[in-house]
């Protein structure tokens, strides 16, 4: 295999993006005749918001990318927008294989975007003197389709990129806070549990194969007296911290009520008190009475072993559904 000639490398070029704006355009015959007809053709990869897709043999490629152009029929204009950078382009007689990053706009159509980074993967075929696509790998390392406040740090604490939600959670007294290019507490305790955290975050990430984990830290507001859930996470070889992730505190809420035994008033009380609210505010929620719930957080606290809300939330968020290794 080589660099391959000017009009080999042109006409693979021309190809790679005619697929990519056939796509984002939804313009199903463009697309069709980018790709070999064949059993053996096949699309896989990770996205941010799909995780592990594979999809193998024409048949299945094109009844899935017909269904997916059918409920998302309008153009979008990535297809205009698009960027390849880092191109690695090997040619062979009848064969090339090319990498290259691909960074693309969030256009807000969720079933379409691929917003930021992806690293693609692509092989193509030469059949009756064009080149086809045979194979396509993607890896789409982005967060910018999260709804929540998400600052990506190195292993230092340094702040690296954040979105526009934490910009305004920082401005709004968040207990979480940046001074001097770093995320930190508003205390001194806070702070070093947080470095701790991210350190240990940072050690998954920097190992041959990465791995994902969360860890809570619950902050303490100096000026309010409230706490703070935050999440520092590792994903895709890169550190996060987050804030307000729903999804992640629920599941960790629901895998904590099984282990300790919550009932479903407790569960409901448990979820106002990781959300940071009081007992006074968690009554209006819920519609019921402070005396109420002061009972009820009384349970818990037996149940659970502990005496103090910042420690529920630990305990609470530290619980994780066990796995099962096969």
């Amino acid at each position: 295999m080589s660099n391959g000639s000017d009009p080999e490398r042109t006409a693979i070029l021309s190809r790679i993006k005619a697929e990519s704006r056939a796509f984002w355009e939804k313009d199903w015959d463009g697309w069709v005749r980018c790709w070999v007809h064949e059993p053996y053709v096949r699309r896989e990869g990770w996205w941010s918001l799909g995780g592990i897709t594979q999809v193998i043999g024409w048949d299945e490629i094109q009844d899935r990318m017909k269904t997916r152009f059918a409920e998302n029929p309008e153009p979008n204009r990535t297809a205009q927008e698009f960027r390849m950078e880092n191109i690695n382009l090997r040619v062979g007689v009848d064969i090339a294989w090319i990498t290259y990053d691909l960074r693309a706009p969030d256009t807000g159509e969720p079933e379409m975007d691929m917003p930021g980074l992806t690293h693609e993967t692509k092989i193509l075929e030469k059949h009756n003197g064009e080149w086809l696509l045979v194979y396509v790998g993607y890896l789409h390392q982005s967060v910018h389709q999260v709804d929540y406040p998400l600052i990506e740090v190195d292993g230092t604490g340094r702040v690296l990129w954040s979105n526009d939600q934490s910009a305004r959670e920082l401005e709004n007294g968040s207990a979480l806070q940046v001074v001097g290019g770093r995320i930190c507490g508003s205390n001194r305790s806070d702070s070093k549990r947080l470095r701790d955290v991210i350190g240990w975050a940072a050690s998954l990430c920097d190992v041959v194969d990465s791995q994902s984990g969360a860890m809570p830290v619950v902050l303490h507001s100096e000026e309010t007296l409230e706490h703070q859930l935050c999440w520092v996470m590792a994903n895709s070889g890169k550190v996060y911290v987050a804030i307000n992730n729903e999804d992640l505190t629920e599941q960790r809420l629901s895998a904590a009520a099984l282990i300790h035994g919550l009932t479903p008033a407790q569960t409901h009380l448990a979820r106002e008190i990781v959300a940071g609210r009081d007992l006074p505010a968690a009554a209006k929620s819920l519609g019921v009475s402070s005396t109420t719930l002061r009972t009820q957080l009384q349970r818990i606290y037996d149940k659970v072993g502990i005496r103090t809300q910042p420690a529920l939330v630990r305990i609470l968020m530290s619980s994780a559904a066990p796995t099962i290794q096969m």
